[in-house]
C-alpha cells in the first residue's frame, strides 16, 4: 500500500514538474517562413466585370431604355390564388408579342393578364414552360409592345 502512495505521488510530481517546465500558456506558435513554404505566392491580376469608365454604366439610361418592355404579370392558378411575377418583352412575330418570365410565375395558371409600365393591359396565354430551368414563354396578341 505504502509503495501505491508513492508511486502516485512520483507520478503526481512529474506530471506537474512537466507543466512547470513548459507551460501552455508560455508556447508561442511557429512563425511561418517563405523558406518552409512548398509554393511561392504570386499575385493574381483580377479582371473586374464591372466598366472601367464611370460614364459606360448609368442605371438610369438603362432603365429609361428598358424599362418601357418590362410588364408586371397578374396570375390567377388553378386553385384559385393569385400571384404577382414580372416578365420583359423579347420578340414580336406575326402580330403579337412575346413576354419571358420565370416558370413559377405561370405553374398552373389559369389566367394571366400582362401589365405594361403605360397602363396597358392584355389578357396573355402561355406558350412554352422549363420548370427545370425556371422559365416560361407567354403571348400577348399585340405586336406593338416596346421591345
Amino acid at each position: 500500500m505504502r509503495f501505491m502512495k508513492y508511486s502516485a505521488l512520483a507520478l503526481l510530481l512529474m506530471i506537474a514538474a512537466a507543466c512547470t517546465t513548459n507551460p501552455i500558456w508560455a508556447r508561442t506558435s511557429p512563425t511561418p517562413s517563405a523558406a518552409n513554404s512548398p509554393t511561392a505566392v504570386l499575385p493574381i491580376p483580377v479582371v473586374s466585370p464591372a466598366p472601367v469608365g464611370a460614364a459606360a454604366f448609368d442605371p438610369a439610361r438603362i432603365v429609361k431604355v428598358l424599362g418601357p418592355a418590362v410588364a408586371e404579370l397578374l396570375v390567377t392558378q388553378s386553385t384559385g390564388t393569385r400571384g404577382v411575377g414580372s416578365g420583359f418583352v423579347i420578340a414580336h412575330e406575326n402580330g403579337a408579342s412575346y413576354l419571358v418570365t420565370n416558370n413559377h410565375v405561370v405553374a398552373s395558371a389559369t389566367r394571366v393578364v400582362v401589365l405594361m409600365p403605360d397602363g396597358k393591359h392584355f389578357v396573355a396565354k402561355v406558350q412554352g414552360t422549363d420548370p427545370i430551368q425556371d422559365i416560361a414563354v407567354v403571348k400577348v396578341d399585340d405586336g406593338s409592345l416596346p421591345l
